[in-house]
């Protein structure tokens, strides 16, 4: 007979028995060495059993074909099995379809019971059965599960981390339905414990993969669809609208959900158009040869065009899309605001404001001077320009400080004008002249500017006497003298 000498083993389906020896035997239990190699047939009556002689290489089936040396009474093996419960070990010296009611002929079979219990944790499973949500709609609970190798549940005997989280790290996580956090979430199935319920919200449309994570455990996928909300608000498709001050660009826009999901409109809408800071032209032709307020979004449609220019430079400037025909408001649906970044484009000449200007002796003039970039508007220049003056006056770049007879003064890179103060004290007709030039006999580069001045006197001041000095003889009578009245600067002045 054959007979199976080690006790029945109890272990996990994620583990390995201890040795099993099964031997030969006479009728009287003692065991019996083979004259000869001999052929034994290890079955199981679990259809994922499987054996092993070195607990290293194991058959690919619930049957392994095992060989006794010659001399040899017993050997070792070892059996696992991924099916919780009772599997029941034939050992016989032929194969058996059936070794449990199958035919007993030769040597007697060995039979031994093992019993396989559930294995440790090896892999997360995500058990939420729901294929999409609406944006921000939060999901029924993801039920995060821990489960053996096999795919039973598995309780865990000590803290298990659990990190979620979604391939754009834009999914949201809560452990009970409000209070989202964006990003890896981390969490804890406690000892004790094989799962954890987590709630789940994205608010970007698309095709979405949950992946729960844990240390030495198989993670978990499962894909959901995020479809789009409910018409809430006007967007941009643009993600960024740039040109230069005065040129013309082509502006998409769209209709969104409150998340930002492009959406369709569910009514014929018109979308006016307005800019935070004024000066700015729609049209809906690429040569503007006309302007327009508003475009129109028909019913199902999702998106709309139009070309914008921008006739004067702003730091800050805004697009901005409303339903409101008067002004953006704050009611109905949700203006769409997009920043425009305004740039200088070429600096192509120089501009002041007054090319004319008529002043007092001794008066401070302000002068501002512009850079103008290709389509004629002033921008801030894009690099530091020198600039020469000329004037038979004095400058200051401080109001009312630092007179100089400077003839130099730089228009700062970034800066949208450049302002100077002059001041002459002689009465009569000037020329300012202001350019690129380091002399003012050449104009190359920028076109100069010329301010025409026209001096008068400024306010009666002082009185002074025009002659000479007279040598008179007591009681001789002068010759005449001559009384004027001045300003400060010595110019004279008529009074009335």
């Amino acid at each position: 007979q054959i007979n199976i000498i080690t006790n029945s083993n109890t272990f996990a389906i994620d583990e390995v028995s201890s040795p099993i020896t099964f031997q030969l035997e006479d009728k009287n239990g003692d065991p019996v060495p083979t004259s000869e190699n001999k052929t034994f047939y290890l079955h199981s009556t679990s259809s994922e059993g499987k054996f092993s002689i070195d607990n290293e290489n194991w058959s690919d089936s619930n049957v392994l074909a095992v060989t006794l040396p010659q001399g040899f009474a017993s050997i070792n093996f070892y059996y696992k099995d991924l099916n919780i419960g009772n599997p029941q070990i034939v050992i016989s010296d032929f194969e058996m379809l059936d070794p449990i009611n199958g035919e007993d002929s030769g040597l007697i079979n060995a039979i031994q019971e093992q019993t396989l219990t559930i294995g440790s944790p090896y892999q997360i499973k995500i058990n939420n059965t729901e294929t999409s949500l609406t944006a921000g709609q939060v999901s029924s609970s993801l039920l995060i599960g821990l489960y053996d190798l096999a795919g039973n549940v598995s309780i865990t005997n000590e803290d298990q981390t659990i990190s979620l989280q979604t391939e754009d790290i834009l999914g949201e996580f809560s452990l009970s339905q409000t209070n989202f956090e964006q990003g890896i979430f981390e969490t804890t199935i406690e000892s004790g414990l094989a799962a954890l319920d987590v709630y789940f919200n994205h608010k970007i449309a698309g095709t979405h993969e949950i992946i729960a994570s844990g240390l030495g455990l198989v993670e978990a996928k499962k894909t959901i669809q995020i479809n789009p909300g409910n018409f809430a608000k006007f967007g941009f498709t643009d993600e960024s609208i740039e040109l230069i001050t005065g040129d013309i660009t082509l502006v998409n826009i769209e209709s969104q959900d409150k998340y930002g999901n492009k959406v369709p409109v569910d009514r014929n809408i018109r979308v006016y158009l307005y800019t935070s800071n004024g000066y700015g032209e729609f049209s809906a032709q690429s040569n503007f040869g006309s302007t327009i307020r508003y475009v129109t979004m028909p019913l199902n449609s999702d998106s709309s065009s139009f070309y914008f220019k921008q006739n004067k430079y702003f730091a800050d400037q805004k697009i901005i899309l409303s339903d409101n025909s008067g002004q953006p408001d704050s009611v109905g649906i949700i203006d769409g605001k997009k920043q425009v970044n305004l740039l200088s484009g070429s600096i192509t000449s120089l501009s002041i404001e007054k090319e004319s200007i008529n002043a007092k002796a001794g008066e401070e003039i302000e002068i501002n001077v512009y850079a103008k970039n290709e389509f004629n508007i002033s921008v801030p220049a894009v690099n530091t320009i020198p600039l020469y003056l000329w004037g038979e006056g004095e400058f200051s770049l401080q109001n009312g400080e630092n007179w100089l007879a400077i003839n130099q003064a730089d228009f700062m890179a970034a800066e949208l004008s450049l302002k100077l103060y002059y001041k002459e004290n002689t009465v009569g007709n000037y020329i300012l002249k202001i350019g690129d030039d380091a002399s003012n006999e050449i104009d190359e580069g920028f076109i100069n500017k010329e301010i025409n001045l026209n001096i008068t006197p400024n306010n009666l001041a002082k009185l002074a006497i025009t002659n000479q000095n007279q040598d008179l003889i007591a009681g001789q009578v002068s010759g005449a003298i001559t009384i004027e009245v001045r300003d400060a600067f010595n110019n004279t002045i008529s009074v009335n």
